[in-house]
């Protein structure tokens, strides 16, 4: 569990080219949350600060464009019990972690 020891964070998949290149698959690491400060994504500050560690995750996706610019994809990733999922499907709703 990589928050509960580190603090929170995110987990930062590198798919350019050249991180490619210099490693056996994507390249990816847990970044904690002050080091991802520095990349000045709102949005992504935004989801780290949001996020439930017991049973959700950031991911940051970043890859280089065409024209070389570097792009980022954040999102939150929510793993859920199936068994409280097939529970719910009986005589409810399931969880959703955007809201609707």
């Amino acid at each position: 569990d990589c928050s509960s020891s580190s603090g929170r964070g995110a987990v930062v998949i590198h798919l350019s080219e050249k991180a490619l290149e210099h490693s056996s698959g994507a390249p990816l690491s847990y970044v904690s949350s002050g080091v991802l400060q520095r990349l000045q994504d709102d949005n992504l500050s935004q989801m780290v600060r949001r996020y439930v560690p017991a049973t959700q995750l950031v991911l940051y996706i970043f890859q280089r464009g065409l024209d070389k610019k570097h792009l980022a994809f954040p999102f939150t990733y929510t793993v859920y019990d199936q068994d409280a999922v097939a529970a719910a499907g009986k005589g409810g709703e399931g969880a959703r972690s955007d809201g609707g």
